[in-house]
């Protein structure tokens, strides 16, 4: 797009890349969580956007800085938003 490309360039879009692929998986679990009417799943989510406004602000001498923040809050939040999924246990006569 701007005919030439940084060397920094490269490792910036990449590390975005990583840090932004949990998100992706993140809000299709939000999404099928608020659809069954349960809100619970919002609390890490707001634990992990306070998490990152205070990471970037404390973090934020070079974009590598702030990529690596976003990398963290996304890994937490995906981790996060797994525990609290209602998990169900199947017994031996359910599964056959």
């Amino acid at each position: 797009m701007s005919g030439g490309v940084e060397p920094g360039q490269v490792t910036i879009v990449r590390g975005m890349v990583l840090a932004l692929a949990p998100l992706t998986l993140v809000n299709l679990l939000v999404t099928y969580e608020l659809a069954q009417r349960r809100f619970g799943i919002t609390i890490p989510l707001v634990l992990c956007v306070v998490a990152y406004l205070a990471g970037a602000m404390r973090w934020h001498a070079t974009p590598l800085q702030i990529v690596a923040v976003l990398g963290v809050a996304s890994f937490s939040a995906l981790a996060l938003c797994l525990t609290v999924l209602p998990w169900r246990r199947t017994s031996a006569k359910e599964q056959g």
